[in-house]
């Protein structure tokens, strides 16, 4: 709402008034996150559906494996062209409505589902899901790195695995209590309430001041910040007043010199340190994630505990204590992460990945060759859970903090869209190759192989990756680029013309 800033009252519970003044700056900026990490949760209610759809299918109807196939996966479909939308949308028309019409479209999604009668009408549900998370995927990080303080944005960005986390448990245990219908429909009830939180959020002031509504930027910032961040507030506008004055000048110019000169000016922009290093270091972030185990480990959680543990287990039990540990786990990352640098978070926890996956390797070629002269189920149990755990503590919630602090202002839905893009191919080759390399080198194999290449990928991040905890996303932006944004700004403009 755009008269957000103007309201002097809200009601509490009894309905008495409240002056808008008493709720804190932090209050303000958790009920924006909340209705980012609630869309999050519903992705990740998305994510875990699957489990629990096909098996019901499968008993009452005569669905094909094709269809089940297509069912599953068709959400990574629609989820790319979400991203590659939201690139375009989310400079021009803002932040705050493409995360609205992701809700919707979640909310849609979800209750298209739940009345579903046929397989086609499925598709249709879970595509519109995708939609939705691609369109979230690059705006919800930006969004929360944006609005909020400094102090408080890595910890809240950490909601965002916390609440996929969440929503992976949560349709698991629905899904062994009501039918999928009803699991469609209370999910649908989650986003729907997440579009009522996110209509009542503002939109960024970043935004704002990119678009020269200075006066709106001004209120927004006030309304989430308070007053105590004046600095930051007068460098964000300083900063877009100067890009929008070059943007403006020679507008009298023909097409053909502005075509010319967009077309240097993307050149120079590529080029750019501040573009291409970031992007580069969330290529590597994303690597992180996609081959820290836990995408593996829900492709093919059944076939490594089987190697691990022995087949004779109480597999359900097993998977449910695991959910909760890393429901657990990630709840205790945002207090890590509001204390500790964001470096040494990094190194140590996939570090201790990297020797999870070593020690998960040496117990699983010990076991199989008859080498251990003492070996339980505990053990092994240990060693899965701690693994997981470096995956929660590290390599899920860094990635979506990381994103929304180091992507430039002008360019940051450009640069989600190349990591986004990353992601998914590191996710299909993640996928389809486990099974290949579970049977020609073994479990054992694949996480060594696994541990080398998150070792890899940490030694590159580091040295990139610049401390980011508690700074201003334009310092850091600046930090990138290696001078002031102004100064910067006009020397672009002069070699543009220069080149023309």
């Amino acid at each position: 709402m755009e008269n957000i800033y103007a309201v002097n009252y809200v009601l509490d519970a009894a309905g008495a008034k409240i002056p808008s003044e008493w709720l804190s700056p932090l209050f303000k900026q958790c009920l924006l996150t909340s209705g980012v990490s609630l869309n999050f949760l519903a992705h990740g209610l998305v994510i875990g559906y699957t489990s629990v759809l096909l098996p019901q299918l499968r008993e009452t109807t005569d669905i094909n494996e094709a269809m089940a196939t297509w069912i599953a996966s068709i959400f990574g479909i629609s989820l790319i062209i979400g991203a590659l939308l939201v690139t375009i949308f989310v400079n021009t028309y803002g932040r705050k409505p493409a995360n609205i019409i992701s809700a919707a479209l979640m909310t849609a999604g979800w209750l298209i589902i739940g009345v579903s009668e046929n397989a086609y009408s499925l598709l249709v549900g879970r595509f519109l899901q995708g939609l939705s998370m691609g369109l979230l995927s690059i705006v919800g990080n930006i969004l929360i790195g944006e609005c909020c303080s400094p102090k408080n944005r890595g910890a809240l960005l950490t909601t965002i695995s916390l609440a996929i986390i969440l929503g992976v448990l949560l349709v698991h245990w629905l899904g062994t209590i009501v039918s999928w219908q009803r699991v469609a429909l209370i999910s649908g009830f989650v986003a729907f309430v997440d579009l009522i939180i996110i209509i009542l959020s503002p939109e960024s002031p970043s935004f704002y001041a990119m678009r020269g509504r200075y006066d709106d930027c001004r209120k927004a910032f006030h309304w989430l910040r308070g007053h105590s961040e004046e600095e930051e507030l007068e460098k964000l506008i300083k900063i877009n007043m100067a890009r929008r004055s070059n943007e403006t000048t020679n507008t009298n110019d023909g097409i053909i010199f502005k075509v010319k000169k967009k077309i240097a000016y993307l050149k120079n922009t590529m080029s750019k340190r501040e573009v291409y290093k970031p992007v580069i270091i969330m290529m590597h972030m994303n690597s992180i994630t996609q081959w820290a185990g836990a995408v593996t480990f829900s492709a093919y959680s059944k076939d490594i505990l089987d190697v691990i543990l022995g087949k004779d287990i109480n597999f359900p039990a097993i998977i449910v204590s695991l959910d909760i540990q890393m429901v657990i786990s990630s709840a205790l990352a945002i207090l890590v992460i509001k204390k500790l640098r964001r470096k040494l978070v990094l190194s140590v926890t996939i570090s201790a990945n990297v020797i999870s996956y070593l020690s998960i390797a040496l117990y699983v070629y010990l076991k199989t060759h008859g080498l251990l002269s003492f070996d339980h189920l505990f053990i092994g149990l240990v060693l899965v859970h701690i693994h997981m755990f470096t995956v929660v503590a590290g390599a899920l919630p860094l990635p979506n903090i990381i994103a929304g602090e180091i992507f430039p202002l002008e360019h940051r839905g450009f640069c989600g869209l190349i990591g986004i893009l990353f992601f998914s191919i590191n996710e299909t080759i993640n996928i389809k190759s486990a099974r290949y390399l579970f049977a020609s080198i073994g479990v054992h194999g694949a996480y060594m192989m696994y541990a080398a290449l998150e070792a890899y990928f940490l030694t590159v991040t580091w040295f990139l990756l610049p401390e980011t905890k508690d700074r201003i996303v334009i310092d850091i932006e600046e930090e990138f680029r290696g001078e002031p944004l102004v100064t910067e700004l006009k020397l672009m403009e002069n070699k543009c013309e220069e080149e023309i």
